[in-house]
């Protein structure tokens, strides 16, 4: 969405008619098993601070573009 506009239109067009989808809306949400485990980077838990190499990785990670 490019602005607020631009999302009421959108919103405008749902029919408010529309029944409640029932069973298939009800129920758990997210992970319905066992906890998942947890998995540090290496030596992550080590310092609060970040070397340069980290801090590449880190921000090499957060682009929109590196896929995660």
């Amino acid at each position: 969405m490019d602005s607020l506009a631009a999302l009421d239109r959108l919103v405008d067009t749902l029919d408010l008619d529309q029944p409640w989808p029932g069973e298939a809306a009800e129920g758990q949400r997210g992970r319905a098993g066992s906890a998942r485990v947890v998995a540090l980077p290496d030596r992550w838990l080590d310092s609060r601070e970040l070397d340069a190499e980290q801090a590449a990785s880190v921000a090499q990670a957060e682009l929109s573009v590196s896929g995660g």
